[in-house]
């Protein structure tokens, strides 16, 4: 589901809410789970889990494969990332809906693509 889609499904579940008072309502609460992770706290995100951005110093020097570089031998410096801890119930339902498609994926990969036989 895009965008569009969401915001359509949104507006068909509250009666009177319009597409643009979803869209609006929608990316004005996007915006601030974007802004409180950016902060770097626990976000709630409501059917999933909670989500956490960090940025942590990386250990080790980099060497720098630039010929003539001013910098030849550097730090690594940071990363950026992110923790999901997902909820139980959402965890439960990507098995049941995630699961028998694995295992249909899984099976066609054992058999080759097509049935020809090749020609000598």
């Amino acid at each position: 589901m895009n965008h569009t889609e969401r915001i359509a499904h949104i507006s068909r579940q509250v009666r009177g809410l319009t597409r643009e008072q979803a869209r609006r309502a929608v990316e004005l609460h996007l915006a601030s789970v974007a802004e409180e992770a950016a902060l770097g706290g626990w976000v709630a995100l409501p059917g999933l889990g909670r989500l956490r951005i960090g940025c942590y110093k990386n250990g080790g020097k980099l060497k720098n494969r630039i010929l003539d570089s001013a910098l030849p031998i550097h730090d690594a410096g940071f990363r950026i990332q992110a923790r999901l801890h997902l909820n139980d119930e959402f965890k439960v339902a990507c098995r049941e809906h995630l699961l028998p498609l694995a295992k249909v994926n899984a099976a066609i990969a054992r058999y080759p693509s097509s049935t020809r036989r090749a020609e000598h």
